[in-house]
């Protein structure tokens, strides 16, 4: 066992290597041993160590011996362990979302690594343990193929993340009506992707306006990059279809975010975020005697989106870069 001292406020992480049981899932290549006068065998480790955003680790399987390893390489075996006081809670993805062991092979040389970003809000689904994954947490990452397969870190105190950007020298003018969204959407392949959003009342006194799915709009961040999405409708509106708002009061308008994103928006797996706007602006009920919200809004936090897999398959994974030597 080693242990390393490094990053970002002295904080020390360490590698923990461990006994693996024998077996094909992580088994040395024949004819690939690196000194053919000494028998040689994989010796693989895992380290766990901090990054530079705020919810990411990373997690790293280097092989320290004399003979190339084929592994199962796919993070989505990965468990972690999270812990701050009495309070436990575990990240560990369904078993529909995790691949044939045989379906993600890697061989790692003597000497190599592999590693993967591990993302707070793609690894963990349980609410309970999003919120532990925080400074003054510790986190045990396990790679578990199968109850007989495992390489585990040691345990890592989470650190603490940047500071927070400074808020806005002016004031925001207060608005009658708030979006706030479904705050994590769990999905196998994106396929009939749908959430909702929730239009608040803020004020004491009621509101009118024009709440439906063709007036939110959708900006997504994902793993290929950002887009857009809004499915506008034409025509007049009608008086009986505006939404009345109690004091206080809200409303819910569900979306098929599927079905208003462009194709293969949400087909590859990963962490999307996505944020919604209203614009009531082209349904102002003057004419037809209301008063009525006519303005835009945007939700103020996004919400997260999980797709657990890629239709078609996985990305295949690749080796790290050597490092160079100090």
């Amino acid at each position: 066992m080693s242990v390393l001292r490094g990053g970002r406020a002295g904080l020390a992480w360490a590698c923990a290597r461990v006994a693996l049981v024998p077996g094909a899932l992580f088994a040395s290549v024949p004819g690939a041993r690196a000194d053919d006068a000494t028998p040689g065998k994989p010796a693989l480790s895992a380290t766990l160590e901090p990054a530079a955003a705020p919810g990411h680790l990373t997690f790293r399987v280097t092989n320290a011996g004399t003979t190339a390893a084929r592994i199962p390489a796919d993070p989505r075996f990965l468990v972690l362990d999270l812990a701050r006081g009495t309070t436990r809670a575990s990240c560990v993805f369904p078993a529909d979302a995790r691949p044939a062991a045989a379906d993600a092979e890697l061989v790692i040389d003597p000497s190599g690594a592999w590693s993967f970003d591990v993302d707070r809000d793609y690894h963990c689904a349980d609410a309970r343990a999003r919120a532990l994954f925080a400074p003054g947490s510790t986190v045990t990452a396990k790679y578990r193929v199968d109850k007989g397969h495992e390489i585990a870190s040691l345990t890592l105190a989470l650190p603490a993340g940047e500071p927070e950007p400074p808020a806005d020298a002016l004031p925001k003018l207060p608005q009658p009506l708030s979006l706030r969204m479904t705050p994590y959407v769990d999905s196998f392949d994106g396929r009939e992707l749908s959430t909702s959003v929730t239009v608040v009342n803020e004020t004491r006194g009621p509101v009118t306006a024009w709440l439906r799915p063709h007036v939110l709009s959708f900006d997504v961040e994902g793993p290929t990059g950002a887009t857009s999405c809004h499915r506008p409708l034409t025509g007049a509106p009608i008086r009986e279809l505006y939404t009345h708002l109690a004091p206080r009061g809200t409303t819910e308008v569900a979306v098929l975010l599927s079905a208003v994103c462009p194709r293969g928006t949400f087909s590859r797996e990963g962490v999307y975020r996505v944020t919604a706007a209203l614009d009531t602006r082209m349904h102002a009920g003057r004419a037809l005697g209301l008063n009525t919200f006519d303005g835009v809004l945007r939700a103020g936090a996004p919400s997260i989106v999980r797709i657990r897999t890629t239709r078609g398959g996985s990305p295949k994974p690749r080796l790290d870069k050597p490092r160079a030597a100090t």
